[in-house]
């Protein structure tokens, strides 16, 4: 439960501070005892203070990217008694490391009000009802002034309009996007938004190719730390802290699942994270890219497991807020946008230096995660390096290509240099060119390129103009451009000779023989056949052209590149006992048999193989249903019941 009723006036005024929190059974606790956000990764998850007619009490709440809208949970603001909050003063640090704080204008509830369970009844009936309590636990907040704190969160409403249900050249949604189909099955009336089955499943969907079927969850929240109930709510020193925990990809027997709620479940300690005074804080999720999307308001716990209300569900109440608020004057309002934007430490710069840092720390992921990641930075795209005819495809090729060449990078923005930035209002956004001296490290088996550059990107922030809640966008890159600055060619260990290193004549490959396991990203090579010897080097899991001369009862002797060194024998093997030849394809298929980034079929396409191609390299078939192969220079993930061992044949 929150920490609601806690503080009565009365014991204000004539005694010391009480404090009472109340314990039931399922959905009482909610904060984290986990670690201490000093970095401030969230700064904004706020903590609000909450006014009713006999009491006062505190909870956790969240801060819409723009800073006009907070969000937190519905019990935070209405008690049990259905008293509701005379006074909402939210707290938070702004983008200067200033502690500040404002009061609610307004607050937007579900047209159904959680009810809170009772304790008593059958397990079962409980648990539906602690369910249904949680699916409308939600309230948005207009505040007094706009909340300008540092960061921003990427909201799972992304998943209403994505890169995907853009048409190329576009810089509009598609006609068939999951929030086009709302709009217009609503007449274009946003309050009148309902869910039907057809973009229901069309959201399930949506949410399983970009986030799998149980995503870590992350916590984060003002409450107490304590670790056992009861949780003794003085513990709680108001201070944010986040911790992880899985979730569960379905309810109970209700039906409830993701991504209309959100059940949480015990850490490898057999606790849930969930603690006395984090209602309303922020639960999110991570994203097979990578990322972790704000997806919930925490709601309720019992220790073992919590419950959080979806925002993919109240995407009506969005548009009340939209429709209805009455939103602070902004600062571009009050100051004029160009005396606004032309500050120098002004939020929107600031702003577009995180979100520039980001980008950087994007590219330097592996392939895989680095591709997929590509689609929410290059949202709509008009101008790349020159080219204003350029579009979203267009900048996610070319990237594509730079991250398959070079599949270890690092991008890092030179700090002693202060990055140049202009800021201009845009619609419903202000838009950022920055400028900064960026160092970079590519490297591809034992090549080796240092260089530096001045990298330019048109950054658009969303939301720091007016509310456009129903889309959620998170800030995008608009253009790209940029200017070779120094490079030291290429470089490695200067006494080896680069050609013959890179040759790959070799008879054997990398596999990796255990089913059900995770494919391990790179293989050990060692001074000498014992597990205590010193690691000489590390061949990637795609690895082919081995030479391997003898091998004992466990270790091989192993060539790869201008290594050499020993590998255990369980994850060499020649490369003819390793062919695979495609099965089950129609011949008028011509796309082949699809090469995937991940093993996921909605994963990113890499490549194919035709209808009747022969010699695959098969490595792994560790992850159900796929299998990791390489065929003509490209690894990738392709069905598992789509290949079949071929006859021994050349090797290719």
């Amino acid at each position: 439960m929150d920490a609601r009723d806690i503080v009565g006036r009365r014991a204000v005024l004539h005694h010391l501070l009480v404090v009472i929190l109340f314990f039931a059974s399922v959905g009482r606790v909610e904060a984290v005892f986990g670690q201490l956000d000093t970095d401030d990764r969230f700064p904004f998850v706020v903590s609000i203070t909450m006014e009713y007619p006999a009491s006062v009490s505190w909870c956790s709440a969240v801060v819409k990217g723009g800073g006009l809208v907070v969000g937190t949970a519905a019990h935070c603001v209405v008690n049990k008694k259905g008293e509701r909050a005379e006074k909402i003063t939210i707290e938070y640090v702004d983008a200067d490391g200033v502690v500040q704080s404002t009061v609610a204008k307004q607050y937007f509830l579900p047209s159904k009000l959680p009810i809170h369970p009772e304790a008593s009844g059958e397990w079962i009936e409980r648990n539906r009802k602690w369910l249904e309590y949680t699916r409308s636990d939600i309230a948005l907040i207009v505040p007094e002034q706009r909340i300008q704190t540092l960061g921003y969160a990427h909201w799972i409403t992304d998943l209403l309009v994505t890169t995907d249900d853009y048409e190329k050249g576009s810089g509009q949604p598609a006609e068939d996007s999951i929030w086009q189909l709302l709009s217009a099955e609503a007449n274009h009336d946003h309050s009148k938004i309902r869910w039907s089955p057809k973009t229901r499943a069309l959201l399930e969907a949506r949410y399983r190719k970009h986030f799998g079927d149980s995503p870590q969850a992350l916590i984060v929240g003002f409450g107490g730390y304590c670790r056992r109930e009861p949780c003794d709510p003085n513990n709680s020193d108001r201070r944010r802290r986040f911790a992880e925990s899985p979730t569960f990809p379905v309810g109970f027997e209700t039906g409830d699942k993701p991504p209309w709620i959100w059940t949480l479940g015990a850490d490898a300690s057999g606790v849930n994270p969930a603690r006395p005074g984090d209602s309303g804080g922020a639960t999110f999720l991570k994203a097979l890219d990578g990322r972790w999307f704000f997806a919930g308001y925490n709601s309720n716990a019992n220790g073992a497991s919590s419950y959080s209300s979806s925002l993919l569900e109240h995407v009506n109440l969005y548009a009340r807020v939209v429709i209805e608020g009455d939103f602070p004057i902004t600062d571009i309002e009050q100051e004029g946008i160009f005396a606004y934007v032309d500050k120098p430490d002004s939020w929107p710069r600031k702003q577009a230096i995180r979100f520039f840092d980001e980008v950087l720390e994007a590219w330097s992921l592996d392939v895989g995660t680095a591709s997929m990641r590509l689609r929410a930075l290059y949202r709509s795209v008009d101008e790349y390096y020159g080219d204003d005819r350029s579009d979203y495809f267009d900048a996610y090729e070319d990237k594509r290509s730079l991250f398959t060449k070079w599949p270890e990078r690092r991008f890092e923005r030179r700090r002693n240099l202060s990055p140049n930035v202009d800021c201009e209002l845009a619609w419903k956004s202000v838009t950022c060119n920055v400028t900064a001296h960026v160092d970079w490290k590519f490297k591809s088996g034992d090549v080796t390129m240092y260089g530096e550059s001045e990298v330019s990107l048109r950054i658009q922030l969303e939301g720091l103009t007016q509310v456009d809640l129903q889309q959620g966008y998170g800030p995008s890159i608009s253009g790209e451009g940029g200017r070779l600055l120094r490079t030291s060619g290429l470089a490695s260990d200067p006494t080896l000779d680069q050609t013959a290193c890179r040759r790959l004549t070799g008879k054997w490959v990398i596999v990796n023989p255990a089913d059900g396991k995770e494919l391990r990203e790179k293989f050990d090579l060692k001074r000498g056949p014992s597990e205590d010897e010193l690691i000489v080097g590390r061949i990637p899991r795609n690895a082919i052209g081995l030479d391997v001369d003898g091998c004992s009862e466990k270790w091989c002797r192993a060539k790869y590149r201008c290594l050499d060194g020993w590998i255990e024998k369980q994850f060499v093997q020649e490369t003819r006992k390793t062919l695979h030849r495609v099965v089950g394809v129609s011949a008028k298929d011509r796309n082949g048999l699809n090469i995937r980034a991940m093993p996921h079929p909605t994963s990113d396409k890499i490549g194919s193989i035709p209808y009747n191609g022969r010699d695959v390299i098969v490595h792994a078939c560790g992850v159900p249903n796929w299998c990791f192969v390489t065929h003509n220079a490209i690894s990738g993930w392709v069905s598992r019941r789509h290949i079949e061992l071929q006859e021994a044949s050349a090797v290719p």
